[in-house]
């Protein structure tokens, strides 16, 4: 239930905006109580909790190490999350264009994307460094973000080049990743 209730609330998200969407819509549009959808869904940010959990698990799904990455593995940790959340784009392209507006919806926002921010933190073992790298992957996150949501490539082509790209940027003015270099097969 958990999985239907969030598609149709993202949906609704699309259509509606984010400040309009209430549980009580919700709940109409799923033909429940309001009850029953607080029982999923205690409050709205607990959709973008959702939409972690989503992400979270197909990082968790995938096989990528706990060591510090190379390119390619930093390429797909970032990636997996926008190919998970597929499904849910167009409402997420709305909470985006409305965090413009209400920066106190950035925070949840970003942690949408908080799996591949997290690894960042544990490949540099927390401290400055580990906290700079990280800001700087949630700029590469949000840049890919703008891409990702009029993206309607099926293969997320052009998410992906623009991935590229901003870590292509990153690496190139970033010392914080001096071990992570561009493959072979991306020069």
């Amino acid at each position: 239930m958990t999985e239907t209730l969030l598609r149709l609330s993202m949906d609704l998200v699309a259509r509606r905006g984010w400040a309009a969407l209430s549980l009580w819509d919700i709940a109409q549009a799923a033909g429940l109580s309001e009850d029953e959808v607080r029982d999923v869904f205690p409050s709205k940010s607990a959709l973008l909790q959702s939409l972690q959990a989503v992400q979270a698990q197909a990082l968790a799904d995938a096989s990528i190490q706990d060591s510090p990455p190379d390119r390619d593995a930093l390429f797909e940790q970032v990636m997996i999350p926008f190919e998970a959340l597929h499904p849910y784009r167009e409402g997420l392209a709305v909470v985006i264009r409305d965090s413009l507006s209400s920066p106190c919806l950035m925070g949840p926002l970003l942690q949408v994307w908080g799996g591949a921010l997290d690894r960042t933190n544990r490949f540099w073992g927390g401290g400055l460094r580990a906290a700079l790298a990280q800001k700087a992957l949630g700029l590469v996150i949000l840049a890919t973000a703008r891409v990702w949501v009029s993206d309607d490539s099926p293969d997320l082509g052009k998410t992906m080049a623009a991935l590229d790209q901003s870590l292509e940027r990153l690496l190139r003015l970033c010392p914080l990743y001096p071990d992570l270099t561009r493959t072979e097969a991306l020069k």
